[in-house]
């Protein structure tokens, strides 16, 4: 995999003296209309696609001796090596790559970074030397960068599909025999007709010099794509805008899909980047576009997007927004310390109205991940209770076991600010995410890192995750056909016949098997430690 962790940008655009942006595998720019969120957007397509740089977007403050966009990309492809036995790769495994161009009417100058002499190495625009050789190589197996732009249309999908399908044609027509045989064949009889019509041209004028004929037999360009729609074959831009925008996601799923699907050992590299993806579209269908362009991620792609819609950048990670402001002709690139409470009122973000409403009604929350959780310690205080283990279920105490989704994000923040303010406790129970009994939780690590949230109310899981909590030998008895073994810090989720084990099986579960599910190693009930807690907290 290769992806971008930073970029540098000088005299481009906006950006006059150099700045530097960290890029995260999701990365959501946010600000103000004109403060400078998609010139890193355009400035990455220049970087990868160095014929697509246009001279207009050059600083408009003075006159530039350069502009330069420079990436640093982390890389786990095997390709790597190469560059770590020549210095071009450092111990985090990470190579950097700059474009300059100098002058107009010139193409753009490539250079890497040497890390053993900390000196950029020029790469020669011509002759076989090593270095060129080898920056040749990177380019081959650097991330194709897919662009839609803010006003993008459909037309530009088409043209998108178009040149990849013919990059298709040009690759089968290169490698496939029959495919090379039959061109072979219709360059025969295309060179007869042509020579006979040659000659009777030539036979017809007068002209001192010698009439020829040139061909450039190229398949790829025998394609064209037009997208309709019904019997009519209405042209499928006649939709509206929203549609033409879902039409395009589509698109760059399906690269995506392929791309994991190839049979080819190394899939093709993807960083998609969009700006505006919500333009046009319904509330509802801004959150599921977003949740598809989470998935892209997830599958190991990277996303970057430009947005002013308070429903996406509500559910974005704090680690993936960057929150651009101008101030004094000067654009700043902010991705940590961010200022939440300014992006809230700039964006109008709201907070959870279903939270709002159940604040008064309830003494204390669990805040929990998602409904598997509430699920299974609504099951847990029923049972208890029936055991004479409590006295009161949570529901009975007062306390709401409210699915979250997670406390990385804007909208959770401004949830907790809420709940803080009224002065209502909660606790955060989460899956630990251990990989063993004596590893370190990194969802403790990464909730204790979050500044709103006090490490007091922090309760992660002993085990793995509270699908761990149904032991293997009780999933077998309740159904013999599974066969499951698993141990209590296994990624149940990932187990082909497991399923949602939450779902079909934690209601059924007795007093017997939960006291062994959150007794282990003679430790404390860790179903009572959390009821302790929680009811210490609201008494």
């Amino acid at each position: 995999m290769i992806k971008v962790s930073s970029i540098s940008i000088q005299n481009y655009r906006c950006i006059d003296q150099a700045v530097k942006i960290n890029i995260e595998p999701l990365a959501v720019l946010v600000g103000k209309n004109d403060t400078g969120k998609s010139t890193i957007l355009r400035a990455l397509e220049s970087f990868f696609n160095p014929k697509q740089f246009d001279w207009d977007d050059q600083h408009t403050q003075g006159e530039p001796t350069e502009i330069s966009v420079t990436c640093e990309l982390t890389t786990s492809h095997q390709f790597g090596e190469r560059l770590r036995k020549i210095n071009l790769l450092s111990q985090e495994n990470t190579f950097r790559m700059r474009r300059v161009w100098e002058q107009r009417g010139r193409g753009c100058r490539t250079s890497l970074w040497n890390f053993c002499s900390s000196e950029w190495i020029d790469v020669p625009s011509s002759g076989n030397s090593a270095i060129r050789e080898i920056a040749h190589e990177l380019v081959e197996v650097l991330p194709s960068y897919q662009y839609f732009h803010a006003r993008g249309t459909l037309q530009e999908a088409e043209s998108a599909i178009q040149q990849y399908l013919r990059r298709i044609i040009q690759k089968e027509c290169e490698t496939n025999p029959a495919v090379l045989e039959l061109q072979k064949k219709l360059e025969t009889v295309i060179e007869k007709e042509l020579e006979s019509i040659t000659e009777k041209i030539r036979a017809a004028t007068s002209s001192p010099e010698t009439l020829n004929a040139k061909r450039d037999f190229n398949w790829s360009k025998v394609l064209d794509i037009k997208f309709t729609i019904g019997e009519k074959d209405l042209a499928i831009n006649s939709r509206g805008d929203g549609f033409q925008r879902i039409t395009m996601l589509s698109y760059f799923e399906y690269l995506a899909e392929r791309s994991i699907s190839s049979s080819n050992t190394q899939k093709q590299e993807i960083i998609f980047a969009i700006e505006e993806p919500e333009t046009y579209l319904h509330p509802s269908a801004q959150e599921t576009l977003f949740s598809r362009l989470v998935e892209l991620t997830h599958l190991g792609y990277q996303v970057l997007i430009t947005s002013h819609s308070p429903i996406i950048v509500a559910q974005v990670p704090l680690s993936s927004l960057i929150h651009v402001q101008r101030q004094n002709n000067l654009v700043h690139y902010q991705t940590e310390n961010l200022a939440l409470e300014l992006i809230i009122r700039d964006l109008g973000i709201a907070p959870d109205s279903q939270l709002t409403s159940l604040l008064i009604q309830h003494k204390g929350f669990i805040l929990v991940e998602g409904k598997d959780d509430v699920i299974a310690l609504s099951h847990a205080s029923q049972v208890y209770k029936k055991a004479g283990e409590i006295e009161k279920t949570f529901e009975e105490m007062g306390v709401i076991i409210l699915p979250v989704g997670g406390c990385g994000n804007i909208k959770h923040w401004l949830n907790l600010q809420i709940i803080h303010r009224l002065n209502k406790p909660f606790i955060v129970f989460f899956d630990s995410d251990r990989e063993s009994r004596d590893s370190l939780s990194p969802r403790q690590k990464e909730l204790e890192r979050l500044d709103h949230l006090d490490p007091s109310v922090i309760f992660v899981t002993r085990k793995r995750a509270i699908e761990n909590y149904i032991l293997d030998s009780v999933v077998n008895r309740l159904n013999p056909s599974l066969n499951l073994n698993y141990t209590d810090f296994d990624n149940v989720k990932k187990l082909p016949k497991a399923g949602n084990l939450i779902e079909k099986y934690f209601e059924r579960l007795t007093f017997t098997d939960l006291k062994a599910a959150f007794v282990t190693n003679n430790e404390e009930d860790e179903f009572l430690e959390l009821y302790r807690k929680i009811s210490s907290m609201i008494a």
